[in-house]
């Protein structure tokens, strides 16, 4: 989504090609730091530095960096940290003028949560600011949605977790002072209040780590095999969580469970059987 979205320029110019692609780099350089550094995959959710060159710093307003290079740096009180207030993800899952919350309480809810946001109903209009709504604020808009029947049971499960985000625009940008816009005070379905994405980051450590762990395992599955997982899968599945929970969480852990879980090693097993007899059968001789 970040390499496809057209951030509207001119309503942010500081965002240039090169603070696009820095944006980018931030996230594998971050993701890389937390893997060899062995540090705790909490980390993901929130950590006290970021990984940024001296570009990227200045577009985020963070002083004291200089050079290209991309290095670790505190940013302790700066409401930046882990993977929720990148730009990469902010300014990607906008619609490239202004923060677009739909599309982002759907990355939550799947790829952090691992939990299946509701389908929207078939012909039902998408959340478009019309002129008559110009003064209402998105959570507003929302509300109003939400006044659809049709809409109504989809959007409360969805809107909390997409307007946390509120304080961080299209661009991926801090609007101000985080905590200071009411709309970013969202209620959980389950019923929990959060204040902002600082809320929902403690909430996540603090409440739902063992489904942010799951969530981890099950997509780093489904790139490291190739296919969807499927009930089948779940014992395995829960054997890797306890797995990494009890060596401590880490993200070198969660590789290494993964590489050498029978679901993986099967896998690569069939692969190997395919390449050697060039028919696309298994063969009797196995490898690892």
């Amino acid at each position: 989504r970040h390499h496809e979205m057209q951030v509207d320029i001119g309503r942010y110019p500081t965002f240039t090609r090169y603070v696009k692609e820095d944006m980018a780099k931030e996230t594998y350089h971050f993701v890389d730091y937390v893997m060899r550094k062995n540090l705790n995959i909490g980390n993901l959710i929130h950590s006290d530095f970021v990984m940024v060159n001296q570009n990227l710093a200045e577009f985020y307003g963070i002083n004291g960096v200089v050079g290209t290079d991309f290095r670790a740096v505190s940013v302790k009180g700066m409401d930046r940290g882990g993977l929720l207030t990148q730009g990469s993800f902010l300014s990607g899952h906008s619609d490239g003028r202004h923060a677009h919350p739909i599309k982002r309480a759907v990355w939550m809810m799947e790829r952090i949560l691992g939990e299946s946001p509701p389908p929207p109903p078939p012909n039902v209009p998408g959340l478009e600011q019309k002129e008559k709504d110009a003064r209402l604020t998105i959570a507003q808009q929302l509300a109003v949605h939400r006044e659809n029947v049709s809409c109504r049971n989809c959007h409360q499960k969805l809107d909390p977790y997409g307007l946390i985000f509120e304080d961080y625009n299209g661009a991926g940008l801090l609007n101000g002072t985080a905590g200071k816009n009411p709309d970013t005070r969202a209620s959980l379905p389950d019923g929990t209040v959060v204040d902002g994405v600082a809320g929902m980051k403690a909430h996540i450590l603090k409440s739902q780590r063992k489904g942010f762990t799951r969530s981890l395992v099950e997509h780093l599955l489904v790139y490291a095999l190739g296919r969807d997982m499927s009930f089948v899968d779940e014992p395995e599945i829960q054997r890797i969580v306890a797995a990494v929970t009890r060596g401590g969480s880490t993200l070198q852990v969660v590789i290494e469970e993964i590489v050498q879980s029978p679901l993986f090693l099967q896998e690569r097993t069939v692969e190997l059987g395919k390449k050697e007899d060039g028919s696309g059968s298994t063969i009797g001789r196995q490898e690892k």
